[in-house]
């Protein structure tokens, strides 16, 4: 003879049946919470990849780095010091292009073989009405001519990165250090989830640095 559940017997199996699949989704709703938070954090790992980067490749191409800014300082305290709003908080070198095919002999007096790219890294706050940040990373370029005359109806200057909490750039003194020493970049960045502010969050904080070279073509 077939036995039949009571219903107290079928009203435990939904109960069991219940925890267990509230057990999965849970354990499913943590699972994907955790790639979520792994990919949005290797997001802004990227993002300030791609910044480095290209502030790094674009001085590599420079002739020449502006003697005062970045400025020096004695050492990493003095730099930790920096305010990101200083007026020195600037990256300033140039871009020489030379031209070959034209003959010298035929110059004005004031005239050269070559033209001027000047760019400029400099920050500004993303809300005048926060003392605190974030901050914009804005480059300017600004071109001259063949008779260092700049052109300022070229001048471009355009945001690079958004909501950076900290950016300065610097020397440090080193007397053993040749006439061209290292530039200094000091990054941070911080994640949060808008939609969750109580929620962990997740920074990025870097120094890199880069070699400095060349020379006025003067």
């Amino acid at each position: 003879m077939r036995r039949r559940f009571t219903i107290v017997e079928i009203m435990m199996v939904v109960i069991l049946l219940t925890l267990i699949l509230t057990a999965l989704y849970q354990v499913f709703r943590s699972t994907q919470r955790g790639a979520s938070e792994v990919m949005a954090n290797q997001v802004i790992n990227d993002e300030v990849l791609r910044l480095v980067n290209r502030i790094t490749d674009d001085l590599r191409e420079a002739n020449f780095v502006d003697q005062d800014l970045p400025p020096t300082f004695d050492d990493e305290a003095q730099a930790r010091t920096f305010n990101v709003l200083d007026g020195k908080n600037q990256l300033m070198f140039t871009k020489v292009k030379f031209d070959f095919t034209k003959n010298p002999s035929t110059f004005a007096s004031d005239q050269v073989n070559y033209t001027q790219l000047r760019i400029v890294y400099s920050l500004g706050k993303a809300d005048p009405d926060n003392a605190t940040g974030p901050y914009v990373l804005f480059r300017e370029a600004l071109p001259f001519n063949d008779r260092r005359q700049a052109q300022s109806a070229d001048k471009t200057k355009f945001p690079v990165m958004n909501d950076i909490d900290h950016l300065v750039f610097y020397r440090l003194k080193n007397p053993q250090a040749p006439r061209a020493g290292n530039l200094y970049l000091h990054l941070r960045m911080t994640r949060q989830d808008k939609a969750a502010p109580t929620s962990e969050k997740y920074t990025v904080d870097i120094v890199t640095s880069v070699k400095e070279r060349g020379g006025d073509p003067e």
